[in-house]
């Protein structure tokens, strides 16, 4: 064996040498001196499981930014449940794309090492092997099974045995195991930190400052339409009607998801006056028909361009030319005179006067088939002139215009103090109802781990672009919908149980920092969860932090810490880093989301390092 199915063994005997140590202590319990050895042997059981559980960690890292993978093979490959799948030459080839040629040999060795290393803990514990026949109940087998037996003759003395030929040979082996281990960890995990490095010196990096001033404007943007909601929704609904919604962004728009089941989406378009006077200035331009004087003028102009190019071409002076054009000009109805310098361009004028003889038997409106680019075509801006149209379109009533069938894209608009908030239906033909997703039911799918971070980072974007007056008053995590559309990449929302709640909200500068603080715990724990594709309180260490089993305030931050340890192999050292950046502003009175300097720096510290890791993992 020289290739990848070597690593196929590794996972094949882990379990078995772990298993037979456990059958092993389940036998060797009945001997009168066991506890003399319960311990020694009981740690090394579980050195044993922990080194099991290390290696799986690295074929994990190993095989997780292969894309072309299957979720079957790659499940298949990580539990060792198909075995002939490392000899697939495929996915042999793939995997040895992973890592570098001149590596390859020093990879395939430590795997060879921990080969051996396992084998000889294997034959150091006193077992026989025995055949089991290829049927069992009648049942054929695909190969002959095996089994081991302690030889029971001598417990007493096999044990003895044991202690002695085990004491440190067991201690020498299990170092190898875990150094080979630790080995293929860090060069999997480096490996990847140095292919991000080499990427990042081809790749230009975004423009900080711009990507500053581009959040700015999203959160002046949903300012904006926070403060117009709260002082212009007016409907005239039932008392009883909190209307849910839930709130996004797409490009530079916002989008409104409205009342939960019946999911009304619509994209909001704040548009300031400087922007609306523009606007007009542009469309209140004349679009009149030319006139027959207009035409004439224009002919004249053309024909004179046409007789200096044939100037050009003939070589003829510009001395002789000027008399004969300037009197053709002139006089274009006697233009066939006795002129010894006009004789090349006789026809002409009578062309012309053949084409104004046609053209005053038309009729004016069909003139706009002859086009003359005099002056440049407006610039297209955002807004469309059917928007202008619309703009004594006020709403008067919320829930009404939303809820009356129209075929207009747009609704209407709000009156703002310094702008317009128009609403427009989205008109994609999105299926009905929308398909939405609670953050957890999004977790259990089987996504791809870049899938799942780029989710991630999406909802940190979205955060810093709605700026603290949308963020939940209730947990970040239960207020996250997915909004699941044919062809489109999963788009998040921040929801609200009821808007006129969200609205009344009038939060302190410090209770906007406490909250800030908070958010981003939150956006910490959701990118370990994205990244493990489990819950916080499912982890081993999560009882440990709480008060008899109950959450008190430090549960989730400490937990969290813990848990960012484990990052660093999972996804390299700035995954992990800016997890822990998103955890430690907890304890950090800096948080200020309408902050620039604060904007900047959770982009240089959080946001970069995830978007350079994932464009470095799609290309491994």
């Amino acid at each position: 064996m020289s290739g990848f199915e070597i690593a196929g063994v590794v996972l094949g005997l882990f379990p078995i040498v772990c298993d037979a140590a456990k059958d092993l202590r389940g036998v060797a319990k009945d001997a009168q001196s066991w506890w003399q050895f319960q311990t020694s042997f009981d740690d090394f059981i579980a050195r044993l499981y922990t080194e099991r559980v290390y290696f799986d960690q690295a074929i994990v890292a190993l095989l997780d930014p292969l894309q072309e993978l299957s979720n079957q093979e790659l499940e298949a490959l990580r539990y060792n449940t198909n075995q002939s799948l490392w000899h697939d030459l495929r996915i042999q080839a793939m995997l040895t794309s992973r890592i570098d040629p001149s590596h390859l040999a020093w990879f395939m060795r430590q795997l060879k090492d921990i080969i051996d290393a396992l084998k000889e803990l294997r034959s150091m514990l006193p077992f026989e092997r025995v055949r089991i026949p290829s049927t069992i109940g009648g049942k054929l087998l695909t190969e002959p099974h095996k089994a081991y037996q302690l030889d029971s003759t001598d417990l007493e003395s096999t044990l003895f045995r044991l202690r002695i030929s085990f004491s440190h040979k067991k201690d020498e082996l299990l170092g190898t195991i875990k150094r080979r281990n630790e080995e293929l960890r860090n060069y999997l995990s480096m490996s990847s930190q140095l292919h991000m490095s080499r990427s990042s010196l081809h790749t230009p990096t975004k423009d900080t400052s711009k990507m500053v001033r581009s959040l700015k404007k999203h959160q002046e943007q949903a300012e904006s339409v926070f403060n117009g909601f709260k002082s212009q929704w007016i409907c005239k609904c039932n008392l009883g009607s909190c209307h849910s919604c839930g709130i996004s962004t797409e490009g530079s728009d916002m989008r409104l998801l409205l009342n939960g089941a019946r999911n009304q989406h619509l994209k909001l378009e704040v548009i300031t006056r400087i922007e609306m006077e523009r606007l007009n200035e542009l469309t209140s331009e004349p679009t009149t028909v030319p006139t027959q004087a207009d035409l004439e003028c224009l002919t004249q102009n053309s024909l004179r361009k046409r007789i200096s190019n044939n100037m050009r071409k003939q070589g003829k002076s510009i001395s002789k030319l000027v008399p004969s054009t300037l009197f053709s000009l002139s006089h274009p109805n006697n233009a066939r005179v006795d002129n010894k310098y006009d004789k090349g361009f006789e026809r002409a004028p009578e062309k012309l006067k053949k084409r104004q003889q046609q053209e005053d038997s038309k009729n004016i409106s069909r003139s706009p088939k002859v086009q003359f680019n005099l002056l440049p075509e407006p610039v297209p801006t955002r807004t469309t002139p059917a928007a202008v149209d619309r703009m004594d379109q006020a709403i008067s009533d919320m829930c009404l215009t939303i809820e009356t069938p129209s075929q207009e894209p747009c609704l209407g608009f709000l009156e703002l103090s310094d702008a317009k908030l128009f609403l427009h239906q989205d008109l994609r033909n999105h299926p009905e109802p929308l398909q939405m997703q609670s953050f957890e039911e999004f977790l259990s799918e089987r996504h791809p781990r870049d899938f799942r971070l780029n989710m991630g980072l999406t909802v940190i974007m979205l955060i810093l672009k709605l700026g603290p007056s949308w963020i939940p008053e209730q947990p970040l995590k239960s207020s996250i919908v997915i909004l699941q559309a044919p062809g489109c990449p999963p788009q998040p929302f921040i929801s609200h149980p009821s808007i006129h709640v969200a609205l009344e909200s009038t939060p302190t500068t410090e209770i906007e920092k406490e909250k800030g603080k908070t958010t981003f715990l939150a956006l910490g724990i959701i990118l370990l969860e994205l990244l493990f594709r489990k819950s916080l309180e499912q982890q081993s260490f999560w009882a440990t932090f709480t008060d008899n089993g109950k959450r008190h305030e430090f549960t989730d931050f400490a937990a969290a810490s813990r848990w960012q340890k484990d990052a660093v192999y999972e996804y390299g050292e700035k995954v992990a880093n800016a997890i822990s950046k998103c955890v430690n502003y907890t304890v950090d009175n800096s948080v200020n989301l309408r902050s620039a300097e604060f904007l900047h720096e959770v982009w240089e510290k959080v946001l970069r390092p995830i978007e350079e890791t994932l464009a470095c993992s799609s290309g491994v």
